[in-house]
């Protein structure tokens, strides 16, 4: 990675070496906020588990609109521009995010979350749901500001601000509990703490791009560059919550007696994930300005991936070792995790770390679709294997059809397409948009 300039050596290794640091807070965060709605939520937790899910989904609800923020907000963009460009995408998520919401509230009088739930579901439980699920919406138009400081090489400082998120979790949680807040209260602290993180971190990007609330009345119908990329962006931001996350329905459906510890030993393997995919995100940057350069980006590339491979291997390692008697001390013994359960979770780490950095580099508008076309197999395979692996092994089978979907659909693939694509004559400086492909968990 000797490549790299000075901002972008300061943005992968200050913004990673933040999260890693704050690793520890985000696990013992899923710790504490998991034992004490595991005791505060009782028989109402596996579907306060599910609502709470809700939080892990916000990072991918920019419908493909952040990839415009990652290709033209850059450090060299006009400001004028880029002002521009971020008040029109903000325009679109929060009329998206109205509209959500307004579908959310009529899941209330129609008492659709007692269907998507499969359970009696009152009256007063249903608002707290459909608060939740406003909650997620309100942070759609929120998460241009970490998109923003990401693109004009600040990963850094998004990484401090992110700390927030555990912090407003553990307190509302504790808060919760002493008040002994009534049993569905408890699938809002997460949501909660991401939606401080993301307001935080745009009014930081706000304030340093200058943007005011009369500007972003004025400029609702600027016209936005790179639609072309938005499509396959909103293909792979819905796939990957849906490949990631369709394991929890799976289990309930063919292994319910494994869902709480699904469950639990999921959320702390998306606490650890966050630290590899936040040091990833800032790769994007310099692949792109380096596009037209073969040795030199391929060089990167192969580098850096070499050294995520061998990162999510100690790291996996590490989880599958300790995740067991991790989960056994948050729930008090009431939850017990398989070690077989516990390795599969760190070959998922292993997979998608092996990826990630492809995800940085293949950003051109015809590779975005190349990977959302990768996406949706490993959506179908996880759909397809999912409720045969499960079936016979449990939730290890479940998390084991994830695995072998990203390391064929996702990982092989790239091994052939990254040397294909860089070497074609038409890549061009500049040209890509980032995503954070692989951040499932």
């Amino acid at each position: 990675m000797n490549v790299l300039n000075k901002d972008e050596r300061r943005a992968v290794i200050r913004g990673g070496g933040v999260r890693a640091l704050s690793a520890p807070l985000y696990a013992f965060s899923v710790l504490v906020v998991t034992s004490v709605t595991v005791a505060g939520a009782g028989d109402l937790f596996t579907r306060v588990s599910i609502v709470a899910t809700l939080a892990l989904l916000i990072p991918f609800a920019d419908l493909g609109l952040g990839a415009i923020i990652f290709n033209f907000c850059g450090v060299d963009a006009p400001q004028v521009r880029v002002q521009q460009i971020v008040y029109s995408i903000t325009w679109v998520l929060g009329c998206m995010s109205v509209l959500i919401s307004a579908v959310a509230m009529l899941a209330v009088p129609m008492n659709l979350w007692s269907r998507l739930l499969n359970s009696d579901i009152s009256h007063n439980e249903s608002i707290v749901y459909t608060m939740a699920v406003i909650l997620f919406a309100v942070n759609m138009p929120l998460l241009t500001g970490s998109k923003i400081l990401i693109a004009r090489n600040r990963n850094h400082h998004l990484s401090i601000i992110s700390v927030a998120a555990p912090l407003v979790s553990i307190v509302v949680v504790l808060v919760f509990a002493v008040q002994r807040a009534w049993p569905p209260l408890y699938c809002l602290p997460l949501i909660l703490g991401y939606t401080v993180s993301n307001t935080t971190a745009t009014v930081m990007a706000w304030r340093s791009l200058r943007l005011t609330l009369c500007g972003f009345v004025v400029n609702w119908r600027v016209r936005l560059p790179g639609t072309a990329s938005i499509m396959p962006m909103m293909i792979i931001t819905v796939g990957l919550p849906i490949s990631s996350q369709v394991g929890r329905l799976q289990v309930q459906e063919n292994s319910a007696s494994e869902l709480s510890s699904y469950i639990l030993s999921t959320q702390l393997c998306t606490a650890v994930w966050s630290v590899l995919a936040t040091a990833a995100a800032a790769f994007w940057p310099a692949f792109s300005s380096r596009r037209g350069n073969f040795k030199i980006v391929y060089g990167l590339w192969f580098r850096s991936s070499l050294t995520f491979i061998l990162v999510g291997i100690l790291v996996g390692s590490l989880f599958s070792a300790t995740l067991p008697v991790a989960s056994s001390i948050v729930s008090g013994g009431d939850i017990r995790t398989s070690y077989s359960l516990a390795i599969m979770l760190g070959l998922l780490l292993v997979v998608q770390s092996a990826h990630v950095v492809s995800g940085m580099l293949l950003t051109q508008p015809i590779e975005m679709w190349l990977q959302a076309l990768s996406v949706m197999f490993v959506t179908l395979s996880v759909l397809a294997l999912g409720p045969m692996m499960v079936g016979q092994f449990g939730a290890v089978g479940a998390t084991g059809s994830l695995v072998l979907s990203i390391l064929i659909f996702h990982f092989v693939v790239d091994i052939f397409l990254v040397p294909y694509r860089l070497s074609r004559k038409r890549s061009v400086v500049g040209s890509s948009q980032p995503h954070l492909i692989g951040n499932s968990g």
